[in-house]
């Protein structure tokens, strides 16, 4: 009976930040077909849901939960390695060596860093 009642209170709690995410969440642009969705966690988390289209509709996605170092957030999953870095109405991307990133892209998709302006 323990055990009911944890998982339905971390159930709850899960949801509820999800619901919260989605009327706080902010979303940055790209002139190509790129966009970028965070969510504010607190002060040093975001969580970021990258996109971007390619020829033929082929797609890159990535998600995941970025902690700030420094001056910019970081997003690490696998070996890819992606700096976030904000400014009033301004996002740029980092993606370093886009080849770590490479394997979150189908065949004729690829990430583009830079500047991505927010829409919403």
């Amino acid at each position: 009976m323990k055990y009911i009642l944890l998982i339905s209170l971390l159930s709850q709690i899960l949801f509820s930040q999800e619901f919260e995410c989605e009327t706080k969440k902010k979303v940055y642009q790209s002139i190509s077909s790129s966009w970028i969705e965070v969510c504010t966690i607190s002060d040093t988390i975001i969580k970021v849901s990258l996109s971007t289209m390619g020829g033929n509709y082929h797609t890159c996605n990535l998600e995941g939960v970025a902690k700030k170092e420094g001056q910019s957030f970081v997003l690490k999953e696998r070996q890819c390695k992606v700096n976030l870095k904000f400014s009033k109405d301004v996002l740029n991307l980092d993606f370093g060596s886009e080849s770590e990133c490479r394997h979150f892209c189908g065949m004729r998709a690829s990430w583009v860093s830079g500047k991505h302006k927010r829409i919403r």
